[in-house]
């Protein structure tokens, strides 16, 4: 580890110098960093009791250090190296850990890219193997990359994705693992059977086709996409989980693309071979819809959203009529978030996207926010604000199907295109429902004080920039 850091300082160096280096054959080498800082305090967070004392206060980090360099002709190669809370733990936060030494923080090092772009490869505009990030930020079903959560998480896939344009259709593939369980093959007194599960494989793969260049003189996004996970659960296949999703997405631009309007649809397929009815199989066959509307001035400097969204829930029987992303296969990757408390909170939230769990209650949500641009510091700061009410789609009989309201503050100064800064204010307003765990009849006495949250970040980047997705 210690050799890998010294070689990769003095490939920074080179690339810094010249662009170019012989070391190792590589070539036009460009490094790139980026270092956050995340501070909060929450209160109420776990019990929304003002009777029980439950604050936090935190302050972690997020420090990720890239190299990109041609490897050979029409080769090109990415590593990337994260320190943050998913592999040091206490070690990134301020005041713990305290490490003084490179030998004393190596098992918080993480290797989050490690992967070749090969140019032209069978004629493809990408071809690109290895460890990697993929989807896209925000995105309801499937994102691994760097996330704005609580605990500045970040998720890869080892993978292989590849992209084509054929006429006005962009055709988006990539299959990978999340995990593999068993041995390596021909290991010295192994045998490849399923005595060697003990976990199993998760696997995950996806193909989509778009185009927003099908009607002339008008931009109007249009996308079918088929989604597919499975989680293998132990030796028997009596716990294995298959998820298909078939998303549908249209769109259209106005007013010279100020004003952007959206749809959603998706809907879930596959099995659960240990449902969370009790069943010795469960079909999935939930649903989601999300409706959004985008405005943004940009010469007034002002803009706003709002979302509508509807994910099924669960009732009786044996399937599983609540929504699933892939979540299902025992990680969660979506990156539809839509409050600072209630998104990324582990308590009384659900976690990003819309997927509530096995046999979930589901949800409904609306959102409407904006932004401003304030005429201070150079026009470099601006005011954002968000309002959220949610609600479960499905309860059992005598339980309180809310969720909450929840309104977020936040202040944003850019002061370069390497700085920016955040600062903002949530509080949520629970209802008896999520207080609950949707119990019924409802607990008459349920706490459902308001939770607060208090944060401020902010990010320095440098070096090249970085094609992620």
């Amino acid at each position: 580890m210690k050799k890998f850091f010294a070689l990769l300082a003095v490939l920074m160096f080179a690339g810094s110098v010249s662009g170019r280096a012989g070391i190792l054959g590589l070539e036009n080498i460009t490094p790139d960093a980026s270092l956050e800082i995340l501070g909060q305090r929450a209160n109420n967070e776990t019990d929304a009791n003002d009777g029980a004392k439950d604050t936090r206060g935190n302050v972690i980090t997020r420090l990720r250090v890239g190299l990109n360099a041609g490897i050979t002709e029409g080769v090109r190669g990415r590593i990337e190296a994260l320190r943050n809370s998913n592999t040091g733990g206490a070690v990134v936060q301020y005041g713990s850990g305290r490490p003084s030494s490179i030998a004393a923080t190596e098992g918080a090092i993480a290797f989050q890219n490690a992967y070749i772009d090969i140019d032209g490869m069978l004629t493809l505009d990408k071809f690109r193997l290895g460890r990697q990030y993929g989807g896209r930020p925000g995105d309801l079903l499937v994102f691994f990359g760097p996330y704005n959560d609580d605990a500045l998480s970040v998720q890869a896939l080892d993978a292989l994705s590849v992209e084509k344009k054929i006429g006005p259709v962009k055709t988006m593939f990539a299959t990978g693992k999340v995990r593999e369980d068993d041995t390596a093959p021909g290991a010295a007194g192994v045998s490849e059977t399923d005595a060697d599960d003990v976990l199993g494989d998760v696997n995950a793969g996806w193909l989509v086709l778009g185009s927003d260049e099908l009607i002339p003189n008008l931009r109007v996004p249009l996308e079918i996409g088929y989604y597919q996970a499975s989680n293998q659960g132990a030796v028997a296949e009596s716990d294995n989980i298959n998820l298909s999703i078939i998303d549908l997405r249209a769109g259209v631009d106005l007013m010279e693309e100020a004003l952007k309007l959206g749809l959603e649809y998706a809907v879930n397929g596959g099995q659960d071979n240990n449902g969370p009815t009790g069943a010795a199989k469960s079909d999935y066959k939930g649903n989601a819809l999300l409706l959004k509307a985008l405005y943004d001035n940009n010469d007034a400097g002002w803009g706003g959203h709002l979302h509508y969204a509807m994910a099924s829930g669960d009732d009786t029987g044996n399937d599983d009529k609540a929504f699933h992303d892939f979540s299902v296969a025992g990680w969660a990757v979506s990156d539809f978030r839509y409050g600072e408390i209630l998104t990324n909170s582990n308590a009384l939230g659900f976690g990003p996207g819309l997927d509530t769990g096995a046999g979930g209650p589901g949800i409904s949500l609306f959102n409407l926010g904006g932004y401003f641009n304030l005429p201070v510091f150079e026009n470099r700061l601006t005011a954002t604000a968000d309002l959220t009410m949610a609600e479960a789609d499905k309860v059992p009989s005598g339980a309180d199907d809310g969720i909450g309201t929840e309104f977020d503050l936040a202040l944003h100064y850019f002061h370069s295109d390497s700085v920016r800064a955040s600062i903002g204010y949530a509080l949520a307003s629970p209802e008896k429902g999520i207080a609950s765990g949707f119990a019924a009849p409802t607990p008459p006495n349920t706490p459902t004080d308001n939770i607060t949250k208090l944060f401020a970040k902010i990010m320095v980047k440098w070096g090249a920039e970085r094609r992620l997705y």
